[in-house]
């Protein structure tokens, strides 16, 4: 991940073939749109950043991946992905044995569509072509042509099956990594309290406060946006269910249908089959 292209970790160190590519439009072999692999066999963080004139789209995920933004917390599944506005604030967490792709499109192939962070969906088409600028020996005019087609087909998709509202308060704050680091513990308000030392009914006040929903409320969405990852990561319901907290998979059925409107295993055929 980078402020500069193609991508720089927290470190933000240049990547070791930043030479191959060129994102300064004075450059000869300046490319519009590149892609670059990251894999994370201990998990990895990046901090906060923002990109000048690049457009950023997290997808291809396997594991889990989470970015955060002044908007809220987003969770990037494997069927779908993230784009990020260039301007835009964000960080990104990367669980152990995780794998994505991050694709940049420049600025001058036009705004990004819709806005703030926005879910885009990835059908294979799409995932195909972006595959491609991974190569930097293609023919300068095809890929032109390519960067033109691969942008126009980034089409915004139901942002509320990603999206996790992040309070603000230092303290709920730690409860709510808490609960994204470790979704099955069932710890109560009042074993949070005592934990971030704060009463268990200012917590409960501030969380409606800061994210319109009680703490119940927000661990449940939480739970279903991980376990939408784990789903779509090909787990069978089951277990995603136990790795989310639930003993009952007929609770965690019921739960995750009157969220998202499917039933898990819908979701989980209709999005790996995208």
């Amino acid at each position: 991940m980078a402020s500069a292209p193609p991508a720089v970790p927290v470190e933000r160190q240049a990547p070791t073939d930043a030479s191959l590519t060129c994102f300064d439009s004075s450059c000869a072999r300046f490319y519009r749109v590149h892609t670059s692999l990251f894999t994370t066999p201990s998990g990895q963080a990046w901090e906060s950043h923002w990109h000048q004139n690049l457009h950023e789209v997290l997808w291809g995920s396997r594991g889990v991946l989470t970015v955060e933004t002044g908007h809220g917390v987003f969770m990037v599944p494997p069927g779908l992905g993230l784009l990020v506005p260039a301007g835009e604030d964000h960080a990104v967490l990367a669980g152990p044995r995780t794998e994505f792709r991050c694709t940049y499109f420049h600025t001058q192939l036009g705004a990004a569509p819709g806005t703030g962070p926005t879910a885009i969906a990835m059908p294979t088409v799409l995932q195909e072509l972006l595959l491609h600028f991974e190569r930097t020996d293609a023919d300068l005019e095809l890929r032109r042509d390519a960067e033109s087609v691969a942008f126009r087909m980034l089409r915004p998709t139901d942002l509320r099956v990603v999206d996790i509202v992040l309070p603000e308060d230092d303290r709920l704050r730690t409860v709510a990594r808490g609960i994204l680091d470790d979704p099955a513990e069932d710890c109560t308000l009042e074993l949070w309290g005592f934990r971030v030392g704060a009463s268990p009914r200012n917590l409960s006040r501030l969380f409606i406060r800061e994210t319109g929903m009680t703490f119940a409320q927000w661990r449940l969405q939480a739970r279903l946006r991980i376990a939408l990852n784990l789903l779509l990561d090909g787990l069978p319901v089951g277990q995603v269910a136990r790795r989310v907290g639930y003993l009952s998979v007929s609770a965690f059925v019921a739960a995750f249908r009157k969220e998202v409107g499917q039933t898990p295993g819908a979701v989980q055929g209709e999005l790996l089959e995208a």
